[in-house]
């Protein structure tokens, strides 16, 4: 089995704004998000696609306050998040009716479900395909398991190639990379000076991120080390960088649960969908109905399903294997 994990909020957001530009003010991120499935599914049959959907994971906000806060100062900004959450239900309610199985864990991020269920299918023998443009998702890249860049499909990183393609040895070097380096994505604050590439280079020399903060407490050694890394021999720089790692590296996060992990699988209903597509004006969508009733009548099989449901059952695992 050939299994997709989608970014689903970070795909919503993508289509609003590609979807005002066409003039389309109220449902332009739910139009926009199922043609983008529809098409997954029309062009990429006997491949099982699951959307992950962001809860909120008050933990990273507890450890660090100003965690994402940027995404919501500028008014339109604001109004972006304003425009778009009311669409969010009705694209999971939507899909209901698509081929294609929903997750939400509500006290996890997407990231945190990737790196759970990516885990446990690859465990299965199955081929995982990360379908995102967030490059955090980059540290969940193993044996089996490949990133497909969401907006440039051909830019796939697999474990094979991986320094290649990002400067850094490992994927999990790629997380404490981060964690030196900080996300401005998600606020996350990185030491003054030093880079992906700069922090992958230390760390390289080093062999770890604990080696280098170690290292770091030498003062009169590391003090032979660039001018930009001196930083790290701020003792609070070193555990800020540490508290990082719990904010990037997926592995080192609460180990979640089963069982708190809500489930829709979805089968077509055409009368249940049509009837959703004329709630929303869709008419275009009604007056083609082949083009959605097409792709959308091939059922999930059975066994496909149930392999899911088993990796979702034993995501727990994911965490407790790193530890």
């Amino acid at each position: 089995m050939q299994v997709r994990l989608i970014d689903a909020n970070a795909l919503g957001f993508a289509q609003y704004f590609i979807g005002k530009k066409a003039g389309h003010h109220d449902t332009h991120a739910v139009r926009g998000f199922l043609e983008h499935v529809r098409s997954r599914l029309h062009f990429s049959q006997g491949v099982v696609n699951l959307l992950l959907w962001d809860g909120r994971a008050q933990w990273r906000y507890d450890l660090l306050p100003a965690y994402k806060s940027s995404r919501h100062k500028t008014p339109e900004q604001r109004e972006a998040r304003e425009t778009y959450e009311p669409q969010r239900p009705l694209i999971q309610r939507a899909l209901n009716y698509f081929p294609v199985i929903q997750l939400l864990h509500p006290g996890a991020e997407a990231d945190d479900l990737a790196f759970g269920l990516a885990g446990q299918l690859a465990a299965q023998g199955h081929l995982v395909d990360l379908s995102t443009s967030d490059t955090d998702w980059l540290s969940l890249v193993a044996n089996r398991v490949r990133w497909v860049n969401a907006k440039k499909l051909t830019q796939v990183i697999e474990l094979d190639g991986f320094f290649k393609a990002t400067g850094v040895s490992s994927p999990q070097l790629y997380a404490h990379a981060k964690a030196m380096a900080g996300d401005t994505t998600d606020d996350i604050p990185g030491v003054e000076d030093v880079g992906l590439k700069r922090a992958a280079a230390l760390l390289a020399k080093y062999g770890s991120l604990e080696a280098a903060l170690t290292a770091a407490e030498d003062l009169l050694t590391f003090g032979a080390e660039a001018k930009y890394y001196q930083g790290l021999t701020d003792a609070d720089v070193r555990e800020s960088v540490r508290r990082n790692v719990k904010l990037v590296d997926l592995s080192a996060g609460p180990v979640l649960q089963g069982s708190d992990i809500r489930t829709t699988v979805g089968q077509l209903d055409e009368m249940e969908l049509a009837g959703l597509f004329d709630e929303l004006g869709f008419a275009d969508y009604l007056t083609n109905w082949s083009y959605w009733g097409r792709p959308l009548s091939k059922e999930l099989e059975k066994a496909d399903v149930l392999s899911v449901q088993r990796a979702i059952s034993n995501i727990h695992f994911s965490w407790t294997a790193k530890r």
